[in-house]
This record gives C-alpha cells, sequence and structure tokens, in this order.
C-alpha cells in the first residue's frame, strides 16, 4: 500500500451550522437550488396571470353577473 500523501479536514462547526439542519439538508436549501433566475420569471407569469384572473372576478362580481 502506498503512503498517505494528503487529509482534508472539515471544520465541524462549518458542518453542523450550514449542512445538517433540522428541517433541510443544507440551510437555505430553496434559495439555493430553486430560486433561479427561470423560477423568479415563473412566479412573475403566474402573479400576472392571477392579477387578471383576479380583476375578472371582481369585475363580474361588480356587474351582478354570474
Amino acid at each position: 500500500m502506498g503512503q498517505l500523501r494528503k487529509v482534508l479536514v472539515f471544520d465541524d462547526s462549518y458542518v453542523q451550522q450550514f449542512v445538517f439542519q433540522k428541517d433541510e439538508i443544507v440551510k437555505n436549501s430553496f434559495e439555493i437550488f430553486i430560486r433561479t433566475p427561470e423560477y423568479l420569471a415563473e412566479m412573475a407569469d403566474i402573479d400576472s396571470l392571477l392579477s387578471v384572473s383576479e380583476k375578472r372576478f371582481l369585475t363580474i362580481l361588480k356587474s351582478g353577473k354570474s
């Protein structure tokens, strides 16, 4: 067997603080993995569609039509 030439050391406090979380594997995992520019664009599109639907619904309610 060859000699050990390299050793990596983990900062245990970092690992405990950021990696092993109660409710998620990585602290702020949503911000890291999900909240991308594409996600934000899709959410803006959804918000816009919901806003249009809400305005139409309110218009119908005000006019007394069903």
